[in-house]
């Protein structure tokens, strides 16, 4: 048996067992506006993502480094925003995992 210990847990067993960069996202709606704001908090999501949008929740794997880091930091969380959403409909928790399930950076 094995116990998993919440979602970054399932993130580091992802990214180990793919050898791949890999990022957690949870989505918070802050307004009833934040559904529509999603796609501005997130770029990189389009109307495909619709499940990690409903769920609220999402994984991403990467090929690279530098395509996870330019990602990460293209979500805005409560913290760090470097997209410049600037409303406060939505903010998005994203955790950053390296290919040997290393936890790197969060945004919040």
């Amino acid at each position: 048996m094995i116990i998993i210990n919440g979602l970054s847990e399932v993130l580091r067993i992802i990214c180990r067992a793919n050898n791949k960069w890999g990022m957690f996202i949870s989505i918070n709606y802050i307004t009833d506006k934040g559904p529509e704001d999603v796609f501005l908090a997130a770029p990189y999501l389009t109307h495909n993502d619709i499940q990690i949008v409903s769920d609220s929740v999402g994984y991403i794997l990467f090929d690279n480094e530098k395509e996870a880091r330019k990602i990460f930091d293209l979500t805005a969380g409560d913290d760090l925003n470097n997209n410049n959403y600037s409303r406060k409909n939505v903010s998005i928790y994203a955790l950053l995992c390296d290919p040997f399930g290393m936890l790197i950076t969060e945004n919040t």
